[in-house]
């Protein structure tokens, strides 16, 4: 939810700014004034591109709005500070009370007219809805919407003002017990145990908000059972599917497999649910498929912010708070515009549609889009260099041009940029195809349907014909053109005619500042190398070649930590194709390693431990002492007690 810190702490807040003494809180009140206009973003557009620009790691906030955090902390401390003045000054500030009535009433009269009129401090149709509602043309739609908006804006109003409303309340409640606090109306105690509750209560309304409380049961329709916290996804079929080809010819991994998942089946008790069984096995599954193979796979269609997929694969997509920029450029100027051999290069093997429950959100199966031939595996030759000068002609030379020939073969209308095609025409993938989908409706009314068809350029290959075609059971679908029977209807045949351009089965992409790294920009390309261990901090391969070979590797490019050892000989790594590492190799037959050993990880690492133990036994020696001192104080009273002469010799003189 939103940052709130609460209403009387507002109020608490700005009158610590005129009755404390403490400076802090004129360094409070910058801090907070700051982060407030940062957190409005494009809203202050020019301040906040003065940060980005010029304060070091500002741009490496993932929202400006994580920046409310420090207000969060600020008007707290400010309210304590006045708090705590009012305990040790009240006579002072009682007799000196009118500003506290200004703020009060001020702060009160501020929200009631926010309350009577909404309009004047807030927009209820954003500029976006307002746009999209001056869009519309169409007089039978133009009603509706208007009606629908309406009744928008009048819900958002109610939600405002209730929450005015409440405010109110609260500053009035919170100002009252103050006033009562200064005429020595409640004790100190009371007056801090009832703004507390009162706190308490007002945040609690509001955080109440973004939890489910709507109770099933014994508990909540919203919680969620813990198995499916750690353990959120079943396999569906494309996973399944991928595992059977991964497996098929590795029948010691499919032992390895079967005997982690019965050691796991071990571990189940009678009264586990079968959805958590499951769920566990295919972690299990999974996980050892993944510790020991190495491909990728694409989540279609979710490139940037996918969970599912990475739960079962190593995939080339994702989320992560954190991105290398290159790779991120290398997304926004090459994959999501279809290259293809991108693709090829990041070993993407398969391609996978996750299906969603449209009501809920949640994954109910999967379904094995395409497996990718192209991928180009996890090292290889290539037989030529090309020397760039900068990254911009770096990630120009990996551009693709693609050729498409689209041929209507239907009566029914097909559309490419808003004209009807009647004929073959040469297409270069970026058009906008539609269909226009006529049917009849029970009522025998003529229902007409225009439909955006994504063309699939990054799937089919050179010299492969694909067909769009509709039938009463699977509807509008792609289906290679030789096995296509009778019953389908075709609409329109779509073939790859030709690539060009950037080739990275033969072809690496090197920037100048690693032209030092190779000896020549040529090279046979002939020989083998595969992959033998993987792990994400040491991967080892295994290379044979008659002559030397430039060896290109499937895995980022990133200077700091990583080193590469042929034979267990340190090598320069160089940066090819963007993105990816290159190793130049002799010929022979070589063991070739990555290792990423970060000194400063280690060194930190040790510094902790160090300090940890120093810690441990600066405390042992501590408690040690405290406990001699406890001995030898317990027997000087002992001795003192049992002298001769002692306190028995004291008491009679007291008697004397």
């Amino acid at each position: 939810g939103p940052v709130y810190v609460g209403a009387i702490i507002v109020l608490l807040s700005i009158l610590s700014l005129i009755y404390t003494k403490d400076r802090v809180r004129w360094a409070l009140l910058i801090v907070s004034v700051l982060a407030i206009l940062l957190s409005w973003g494009k809203n202050f557009l020019g301040f906040t591109e003065f940060f980005l620009d010029y304060f070091p790691m500002y741009n490496k906030f993932r929202t400006v709005t994580m920046i409310l955090v420090i207000v969060e902390l600020s008007m707290p401390l400010l309210a304590i500070l006045f708090l705590h003045r009012l305990y040790v000054a009240r006579e002072e500030i009682a007799r000196n009370i009118k500003p506290f009535l200004y703020v009060t009433g001020g702060l009160l009269l501020l929200l009631l007219l926010m309350a009577v009129m909404p309009g004047m401090f807030n927009t209820f149709i954003s500029q976006q809805e307002s746009d999209f509602m001056a869009s519309v043309t169409d007089p039978a739609q133009l009603t509706p919407m208007e009606n629908a908006f309406a009744e928008l804006e009048k819900v958002r109003k109610s939600i405002f003002t209730a929450d005015v409303w409440r405010s109110f309340v609260f500053v009035l409640l919170g100002g009252a017990v103050v006033f009562a606090y200064l005429k020595n109306l409640l004790k100190h105690t009371v007056m801090a145990v009832i703004l507390a509750v009162l706190v308490l209560f007002d945040l609690g309304m509001v955080d109440k908000r973004y939890l489910g409380t709507e109770q099933k049961g014994k508990g909540y329709t919203q919680w969620e059972e813990l198995y499916k916290k750690s353990y959120p996804y079943q396999a569906g079929d494309a996973e399944n599917m991928i595992f059977a080809a991964e497996t098929g010819d590795k029948p010691e991994l499919l032992s390895k497999v079967d005997s982690a998942m019965s050691e796991m089946k071990s571990s189940f008790s009678d009264d586990m649910k079968s959805t958590e069984r499951q769920r566990k096995l295919d972690w299990e599954k999974f996980r050892m498929l993944n510790r020991y193979t190495n491909f990728r796979v694409l989540e279609q269609g979710n490139l940037t912010s996918s969970s599912y997929v990475p739960y079962f694969f190593k995939c080339i997509g994702g989320y992560h708070g954190a991105k290398l920029s290159r790779y991120q450029e290398l997304i926004e100027n090459q994959m999501v515009k279809g290259n293809s051999v991108i693709m090829n290069m990041l070993n993407m093997k398969y391609i996978v549609a996750p299906n969603m429950d449209r009501r809920t959100g949640e994954v109910t199966g999967s379904r094995l889009v395409q497996a990718n031939t192209g991928a180009l595996g996890n090292a290889w030759f290539v037989k030529e260099v090309k020397v760039v000068q900068n990254a911009d002609e770096e990630m120009a030379a990996l551009n693709v041009a693609s050729s498409f020939e689209l041929d209507p073969m239907s009566v029914t209308p097909v559309m490419i940029n808003g004209q009807v095609v009647k004929s073959r025409m040469v297409l270069d993938g970026s058009e906008r195809v539609q269909y226009v989908d006529m049917n009849v409706t029970q009522d025998l009314q003529l229902r007409i349907d225009t439909i955006d068809i994504p063309l699939p350029t990054q799937q089919i290959k050179p010299g492969e014909v694909i067909c769009l075609v509709k039938n009463d059971t699977l509807g509008l679908n792609w289906a290679y053109y030789n096995m296509i029977d009778s019953t389908f209807n075709r609409i329109f045949t779509f073939e790859k005619t030709s690539d060009s351009g950037f080739n990275p089965a033969v072809q690496a992409i090197l920037d100048d500042d690693f032209e030092e790294n190779v000896t020549s920009t040529s090279y046979s390309g002939e020989g083998t190398i595969e992959m033998t261990s993987y792990h994400p901090d040491h991967m080892v391969y295994r290379s044979s070649s008659s002559s030397e070979q430039l060896a290109v590797f499937s895995e980022i490019y990133y200077p700091v930590g990583w080193k590469a050892f042929v034979d267990n000989e340190e090598v320069p790594i160089s940066r090819v194709n963007y993105v990816l590492r290159a190793l130049e190799l002799p010929s022979g037959e070589h063991t070739i390693r990555f290792d990423y050993e970060l000194r400063s990880y280690k060194t930190s690492g040790l510094m902790a431990w160090s300090a940890s133990i120093v810690m441990i036994l600066a405390l042992g020696f501590g408690l040690f002492m405290q406990g001699r001192i406890k001995g030898d104080d317990f027997m000087g009273e002992d001795a003192e007690t049992n002298t001769p002469g002692g306190n028995s010799g004291d008491k009679e003189k007291d008697i004397e």
